[in-house]
């Protein structure tokens, strides 16, 4: 059984995408269907996400690196944290300390 999913996503990104996907033999769909068995297999994404070293302070990567552990360890524990709130205050914080 399938199902339908709808995705925003940038126009040129879309165009470009399909562009390159067409010369591997594939459509959007085929590729979208590889990338979530991928998440499936890896139990998460398929690649690294990192942030750039370069354009934050030491003090920055602190907070950054210690709220991703924090996310990290209510994932583990079953917690759950409202991402939206906890984000929000993070860049508040980081902010404030611009500022100062």
């Amino acid at each position: 059984m399938t199902t339908q999913l709808n995705v925003r996503i940038d126009e040129s990104v879309k165009i470009q995408a399909e562009e390159l996907l067409h010369g591997l033999g594939l459509n959007m769909s085929t590729a979208i269907n590889l990338f979530a068995r991928a998440i499936i297999r890896e139990q998460g994404l398929p690649f690294d996400i990192k942030y750039n070293d370069t354009s934050f302070t030491t003090q920055e990567r602190k907070m950054i690196d210690a709220g991703l552990k924090r996310a990290e360890s209510d994932i583990n524990s079953g917690s759950t944290v409202n991402a939206h709130k906890y984000i929000s205050e993070k860049i508040a914080q980081l902010e404030a300390m611009k500022n100062v």
